[in-house]
């Protein structure tokens, strides 16, 4: 299970915005992986090596959502970016 204090980071794989959304191609696959407008935001945020915790909270921030209200969804997706190979993760 994940926690609030897991450093996550994106992989190298290729990406674009299209108008708005994140296109991500998973080479290894041949998949492309399309993100609405906060899994993009998510996606360039990790970029930089990152905890949960501070991602919920810039989402927060960012549109103004309150942070008990994401963390799970939030906590979720970014487990699915780790079942998909697109982030690593370390334990904190």
């Amino acid at each position: 299970m994940l926690g609030l204090k897991d450093k996550i980071i994106a992989k190298k794989h290729p990406w674009r915005i299209i108008e708005g959304e994140a296109i991500i191609v998973d080479v290894r696959k041949s998949k492309i992986i399309h993100f609405n407008d906060i899994g993009t935001f998510i996606w360039k945020y990790l970029m930089k090596r990152r905890n949960i915790k501070d991602v919920i909270s810039k989402i927060s921030k960012e549109y103004k959502i309150q942070s008990s209200s994401i963390k799970k969804d939030i906590t979720e997706f970014i487990g699915k970016l780790i079942k998909r190979g697109l982030v690593e993760y370390t334990k904190d």
